[in-house]
């Protein structure tokens, strides 16, 4: 069927012109099998007549072809409709999806801060107790390096020199200190040196991550260890933890999580509840987003056959 660039003449029968329109929207919709159904129900019916070439055949025709492109229009339009809320809806998914892992991610930097920070503190906590039972005076050991750090004189060295060789006579007591801060060596005594050997590496791998971007920095740090390493200052196992500083750290932070196992658990814990929270709010709203999608998807299909 094919419509006339000019509409044709419609019935001045009003009740006629319905007829002809409401049928002409049903074989529209539903196809030329509901005309013939319609041609042998009414075969003798005059009103009907221009079913068959008679009056007003071509007013019937366009009609016919004028609901067609309405219906085309529509589908193309629910089309359009349909695919683009499913992409928003897709595109919502993402976002979802993105902001899960951006929480993941910010939750497990969390967590290693708080790991980290508790961890320290129960260092702290272990030192300060050490050194009681000691009877070393720590703020006054801070007040020597503060001497330090305002004049790195022969007078402030040799006085932190002094303060450490008489209140670290014991191995025990050194290793206070040095837990406490790294502190310059006594040539003269090789338990101390020893001992400093032993931490002076994993602060310094600690350092060289922290400041790897730093290129300033780091090269200052490259070529102290160069320095270290060919003057064979350190020992076998100390010299690879030199040359190795991230597998030193991560390994130190091993040993540290070991160590206070308790505490990072209960840390984990919480980090890892909170992120399941996260996850299951995130599951609903998919599935909520999925099942739109779903009905979209289905009503675009019925439309579409």
């Amino acid at each position: 069927m094919s419509t006339s660039a000019e509409a044709p003449k419609a019935p001045d029968d009003m009740e006629l012109k319905n007829i002809i329109d409401k049928l002409a929207q049903f074989v529209a919709r539903n196809g030329p099998e509901f005309e013939n159904m319609t041609k042998q129900k009414q075969k003798d019916n005059p009103r009907f007549s221009f079913l068959y070439g008679g009056d007003y055949f071509q007013y019937y025709v366009y009609k016919v072809n004028a609901e067609q492109a309405i219906m085309r229009k529509q589908k193309m339009q629910a089309d359009q409709n349909a695919t683009s809320q499913i992409q928003a809806l897709q595109q919502q998914l993402r976002e979802s999806e993105r902001n899960l892992r951006l929480q993941y991610d910010a939750l497990m930097k969390q967590q290693e801060i708080q790991v980290d920070e508790a961890i320290i503190s129960q260092e702290k906590v272990e030192i300060m107790n050490l050194a009681k039972e000691c009877q070393l005076n720590l703020e006054e050991f801070d007040s020597q390096l503060q001497l330090i750090q305002n004049s790195c004189s022969k007078e402030s060295i040799s006085s932190n020199k002094t303060w450490f060789s008489t209140h670290c006579q014991t191995e025990k007591s050194a290793d206070i200190v040095l837990k406490y801060i790294v502190n310059s060596s006594r040539k003269q005594n090789q338990e101390i040196m020893n001992l400093l050997t032993s931490y002076v590496p994993l602060m310094f791998s600690y350092v060289y991550v922290i400041h790897c971007n730093d290129v300033s920095c780091k090269e200052k740090l490259d070529r102290l260890k160069s320095i270290w390493l060919n003057q064979k200052f350190f020992d076998e196992n100390n010299t690879k933890k030199l040359e190795n500083c991230e597998l030193t750290r991560q390994d130190h932070k091993q040993f540290l999580g070991q160590q206070y196992q308790s505490v990072v658990q209960e840390i984990v814990q919480k980090i890892t509840s909170q992120y399941k929270q996260y996850e299951m709010q995130h599951q609903q709203y998919s599935n909520h987003v999925q099942q739109q999608i779903s009905t979209l998807e289905c009503e675009h299909f019925s439309v579409m056959s």
